[in-house]
């Protein structure tokens, strides 16, 4: 988690791609030579539910990435149609090949993880 004054959650609040990027090094600095992390999973550039804050957080990492300073590899998550969200198990027959599945085998997990988000 992070607080900072220019990353503040909520749907008005805009983040810099920048000033993200750069809390993301500042961590991966921090991490060096006590635990290396060597991935990164994010939003894709539709932030999954069109979040401004996940779209930015997304523009962020991909700075990191072009940056290069870490030996970091990112994957995305993948914003699909408000039917395939919550299709469930079922949106495994949707996958295009590329694409990585993991489902939660209860809504209540699903629920659960989200209720720990704020907005």
């Amino acid at each position: 988690m992070v607080d900072h004054p220019q990353l503040q959650d909520g749907m008005a609040s805009h983040w810099e791609p920048e000033v993200v990027a750069e809390e993301i090094n500042k961590y991966l600095r921090h991490k060096q030579g006590e635990q290396e992390i060597n991935l990164i999973v994010t939003f894709d550039k539709g932030g999954i539910s069109g979040h401004p804050n996940h779209i930015q957080t997304h523009l962020g990492v991909a700075k990191v990435f072009e940056q290069a300073l870490f030996p970091v590899d990112v994957m995305t998550l993948t914003t699909v149609n408000f039917v395939r969200k919550y299709l469930g198990y079922a949106d495994i027959h949707f996958n295009t090949g590329d694409e990585m599945n993991y489902i939660s085998l209860t809504p209540y997990h699903s629920y659960r993880s989200m209720m720990q988000h704020h907005s």
